[in-house]
């Protein structure tokens, strides 16, 4: 396929260097087919990508077809925006080609191309999927089908005039004209607001998708019923029940008479600031109305008092009378029959049941309004709107759990161009019994393109003080994610990274690398994604081990130690070897990454051997400490614990060595698989399912285990270790304490990082082969 499709890049590359540019008059959006009425621009088709896969909305929406799409024909090199046009089965790729994306040098002879002109087309195939070229100009349409592209300027007048207003930086967006989409399927009544083209620009994180566009009016009732009014604040989400899933809001300040019955009087009309129409199941089972004066407004629709209800009167319906036009706002219809009166508003259903049903809600405070995930949803957007409308997604297109809720909130508000709209459709973790106790909320999951090959870490975003995610997949793609979702970059290595990636500040002044090696290169790569300058340095020998980083006196001036068998290379920040550093070969391979240990003023340098040789040196490269005992030595790193150097080794046993040199051994219940880990204070030790939190001993279930890591977190000091078959990451204090919340989902070795701009501490994991998921507590 990647022949394939480095192919068709090439006869577009070659013919778009031999054709004319774009008619000056003319932009691409001319150039969408006329029979097209769903155009999606994607500016960023690596972001959208992953924004589609990581929102659970998007991925099961039109969108999810898309990515198909986009996948089958991988544009994810294409350096120019491009537009999915559909039309039913049809689907157009249009694309502009300039000869400066490529090199003008480029020969393609495997492909006769001289049939392709305006209104002919070569035929391809890719992944068993017959796809047709045609070109006009060096406009290019790939498409699904084999009938000439036909073009109309009337039909994409509206597109191409709203397409000016539409940002670029978004990942993608959204134009279409009367056609299903993932928002018409939650707000039906958008397609009332407009005949013409609309436009919503896409930005997505995990949790949350946020389209933001405009809606032009033309020719449609709804542009004068807001003919003279500002936007208000909606109140109808106060009547909103547990058993309902829509609503749909119109607010005025200065509503018309003609909408109501002209029994009514004016001066009762104006004190109407609210009509809300509630559905369940995509029928309308309530209608609101919201008033100054409900006393004044009753009279003119009630019959009689029917019953009392729980201290609320109903009322009947007055025989014949008309509750509102309501076709000036909606297409479907709605009989009122019953009604009661609130402090501000009149509530009316069809039936009486279904009246006591929504009052129930009401007076026990289960309503739309009293629930966190609406409220905090509804913050992310203004206060005020001309039209609100609220929809909780069907298992179609949202699939909820007992601990989330979807929730999706469109805003349109009435300009001199139509509609401004935003939408936003939020995934929100519920607070219930099960949850209130938990001290640890899910943050959100990421999936790759391909498998993870590395434990996902976090590294410190130093523009926006948030925290990225760094991983590597099993293509040796480097990502960087941020902490929304987006995919920041993605970049190939040469192989997979040795050991753990660290963040470092190479020029001190705040802007921060990622530091790490691979089999035969040492990279240092900017938050851009670039390297370095003097970076990458590539050696012929493989790494024996990852590469050591030192910053002794936290200054920000590193040394690099490069270890390759028995040979040992220092580097200083610019990537040139440290004239001085004694120590360059030792006796036996190096078994380990060498690692620096400091004692008060004394730095010492840790070095050990496959000849069970330990070297403890200074910064120059000496040996400080001679240690003459031979040590087997485990996995497992040295450690400052206690005024000794400890380790284990082979046996099980606890290795110390004194400032002197001194060695002792010993005997310690450990398995010959085991792990240790330590700080000054507190040596932690794991052996089959017993792990040992300096004096306290916790017996944990049968499984398999990463080794235990300590985390020095401000005011709290976390070991974690995660049961890679149970599917648990544990957590606990130094006194053996499990943490508040877990143990929680996981399925590798944690990673945790302290975030001081919003005081939580985050930890991310493997959740599956490409996925990963971040909490914070």
């Amino acid at each position: 396929m990647k022949t394939r499709i480095f192919l068709l890049l090439l006869v577009t590359l070659i013919l778009a260097a031999c054709s004319d540019s774009i008619h000056e008059n003319k932009t691409i959006t001319d150039y969408i087919p006329a029979t097209a009425n769903y155009v999606l621009k994607v500016n960023d088709a690596t972001s959208f990508k992953g924004e589609i896969r990581n929102n659970a909305f998007l991925a099961t929406s039109n969108y999810e077809e898309d990515l198909s799409v986009m996948e089958s024909i991988d544009f994810i090199h294409t350096t120019s925006p491009f537009y999915i046009c559909r039309a039913n089965d049809q689907i157009t790729f249009v694309y502009e080609v300039t000869s400066t994306e490529f090199s003008k040098d480029s020969t393609v002879t495997q492909i006769n191309t001289h049939n392709l002109d305006k209104n002919k087309s070569v035929s391809l195939n890719i992944n068993n999927t017959n796809w047709h070229l045609e070109k006009n100009k060096n406009i290019y349409f790939l498409k699904n089908y084999d009938t000439p592209v036909i073009l109309d300027d009337k039909h994409t007048n509206g597109l191409h005039n709203i397409a000016k207003l539409s940002n670029s930086k978004a990942s993608a967006t959204l134009f279409y004209k009367e056609q299903t989409t993932l928002l018409t399927a939650l707000f039906p009544e958008l397609n009332s607001l407009s005949t013409d083209w609309m436009f919503f620009d896409i930005t997505a994180k995990p949790k949350e998708a946020l389209f933001s566009g405009v809606l032009p009016t033309v020719e449609k009732s709804l542009d004068s019923v807001f003919y003279n009014n500002s936007p208000q604040i909606s109140e109808t989400a106060q009547l909103v029940g547990a058993s309902n899933t829509h609503f749909t809001a119109f607010m005025f300040d200065n509503i018309d008479n003609r909408f109501f019955p002209s029994s009514i009087d004016s001066l009762t009309v104006a004190t109407i600031s609210e009509i809300g129409f509630i559905e369940k199941d995509n029928k309308i089972t309530a209608t609101a109305l919201f008033t100054s004066l409900p006393d004044n407004l009753l009279s003119y629709y009630a019959s009689s008092q029917l019953e009392d209800y729980k201290n609320t009167a109903i009322y009947q319906m007055e025989a014949d009378s008309q509750l509102i036009t309501l076709k000036e706002f909606t297409e479907k219809s709605f009989e009122a029959n019953y009604f009661c009166s609130g402090t501000n508003y009149l509530l009316f259903t069809n039936t009486l049941e279904e009246l006591q049903s929504q009052l129930d809600d009401i007076l026990n405070e289960n309503v739309l309004s009293e629930k966190e995930y609406y409220t905090s949803t509804l913050e992310k957007l203004p206060s005020a709107s001309s039209i609100l409308s609220v929809s909780i997604p069907n298992e179609t297109i949202f699939k909820s759990s007992k601990n989330t809720k979807g929730l999706a909130v469109l805003q349109a508000t009435k300009s001199t161009k139509g509609f401004y709209a935003t939408a936003i459709c939020t995934e929100t973790t519920l607070t219930s019994p099960q949850v209130t106790n938990q001290a640890i909320t899910e943050a959100g999951t990421f999936k790759l393109d391909s498998d993870m090959a590395t434990n996902p870490i976090l590294v410190k975003n130093y523009i926006t003080n948030s925290l990225d995610v760094v991983v590597q997949d099993v293509s040796n793609n480097l990502y960087l994610i941020s902490q929304g979702g987006k995919i920041q970059w993605k970049r190939k290595l040469d192989s997979k990274i040795q050991g753990e990636i660290t963040q470092i500040d190479m020029y001190n002044n705040g802007k921060l690398q990622l530091a790490f090696t691979t089999k035969h290169n040492f990279y240092i790569v900017t938050r851009t994604g670039k390297d370095a300058p003097n970076f990458p340095i590539h050696f012929n020998d493989e790494f024996s081990n990852p590469v050591a980083i030192f910053d002794y006196d936290l200054k920000n001036d590193y040394r690099f130690l490069i270890t390759q068998k028995n040979r040992l290379y220092m580097l200083s920040n610019n990537g040139k070897r440290v004239k001085g550093f004694k120590l360059s070969k030792t006796r036996g391979n190096i078994i380990a990454t060498p690692q620096h240990i400091r004692v008060g003023k004394k730095d010492y340098l840790i070095v050990k051997t496959d000849k069970d040789k330990l070297y403890i040196l200074d910064r120059r490269g000496q040996i400080r400490i001679p240690v003459s005992t031979a040590i087997q030595f485990s996995d497992n790193e040295m450690f400052w614990n206690k005024g000794y150097f400890t380790t284990t080794n082979t046996k099980g046993n606890i290795i110390r060595v004194t400032e002197k040199g001194d060695v002792s051994e010993d005997a310690a219940p450990l398995a010959l698989n085991h792990a240790i880990t330590a700080t000054q204070e507190t040596l932690v030790t794991f052996t089959e399912n017993l792990l040992t939190i300096g004096a306290y001993p916790l017996v944990l279930d049968y499984g398999v285990y990463t080794n235990p890591k300590i985390y020095n977190l401000p005011k709290k000091t976390v070991i974690t270790l995660t049961d890679t078959q149970g599917n648990k990451v544990y957590a606990y204090t130094t006194k053996g304490e499990l943490l508040n919340g877990f143990p929680i989902f996981g399925k590798e070795e944690a990673y945790l990082k302290y975030n001081p701009n919003d005081k939580l501490t985050y930890l991310v994991v493997k959740a599956a082969n490409n996925e990963l998921i971040v909490y914070t507590f």
